[in-house]
């Protein structure tokens, strides 16, 4: 996975991924969690696979966050471009922490002035565990409430203005079914074809065959291989369309056939 400003703030980090590395825009580096993307116009990379030591972590006293990052010349991961000396940054992260008080919306904030890769995701972060983050970054975190924001934090990449979200995971699962064209896709199927197939493997579901089953048969992808198995998934951390597809469904149902640039999916939620 390629590793960005924040992903260097990880303790450790490990997936396998469904999209390609970076999960922003093309030529953006990766968030450090697994891929979140937000509704900016241009439909974003889905999600990251777990790999399967991972997919049945899980407690509840995993955190929720996003965050805003000024950085600063000198700073960790800073681009070498970069000219703001540290007193403009911290300048700059108390005027966005007075705009944010004054009322406005965090995401198109973040997307507009976060010098972080996660800006073109409304700076979401996702969920993780614990000891994820580096304590820096952790510490202030976990003695906000949920939706409190913190005063300016700085860490070895900037300042930072992090936000506690409610913790609202579902373990998911999908079916991906790919055409020419779409993003990775090594099908070499038409659009048509893979209509048909996800058509069939809805089908399939719909009969009873169990979930796994018909992800290791119809799926393109990684995550095939573990029955379509993409782990806890924060709402807010997918593309629009997956996301309100996934926080729809009761336990053990799927969605309708959706599209996303990845290609068409059926969401399963698993837990």
């Amino acid at each position: 996975m390629t590793h960005s400003l924040l992903a260097l703030l990880l303790a450790c980090s490990a997936s396998s991924s469904e999209a390609p590395a970076p999960a922003t825009s093309p030529g953006q580096e990766a968030s450090p969690v697994q891929a979140a993307a937000a509704d900016t116009g241009q439909e974003q990379p889905l999600v990251g696979d777990v790999s399967e030591g991972d997919q049945a972590v899980h407690t509840d006293q995993r955190l929720a966050a996003r965050h805003i990052l000024v950085s600063y010349e000198g700073a960790q991961g800073a681009p070498k471009s970069l000219t703001r000396s540290r007193a403009e940054a911290l300048e700059r992260a108390r005027a966005l922490h007075a705009r944010l008080l004054a009322g406005e919306d965090f995401s198109a904030l973040a997307r507009a002035e976060s010098d972080d890769p996660s800006a073109s995701m409304g700076g979401m972060l996702g969920s993780f565990e614990p000891g994820t983050m580096v304590p820096l970054f952790e510490q202030p975190l976990v003695r906000l409430d949920e939706g409190e924001l913190s005063e300016p934090v700085e860490t070895p990449f900037g300042f930072h203005l992090i936000e506690r979200l409610p913790l609202l995971e579902y373990r998911l699962a999908h079916v991906l079914v790919q055409w020419q064209g779409r993003r990775n896709d090594k099908s070499g199927r038409t659009q048509e074809e893979a209509r048909l197939r996800i058509e069939e493997a809805r089908a399939a579901l719909q009969a009873g065959t169990p979930a796994d089953q018909v992800a290791r048969t119809f799926s393109d992808g990684p995550s095939a291989a573990w029955g379509g198995e993409l782990g806890w998934m924060q709402k807010g951390q997918m593309v629009q369309t997956f996301d309100e597809a996934a926080f729809a469904l009761g336990v053990g149902e799927h969605s309708e056939i959706i599209e996303t640039s990845l290609g068409y999916h059926l969401v399963i939620r698993l837990e």
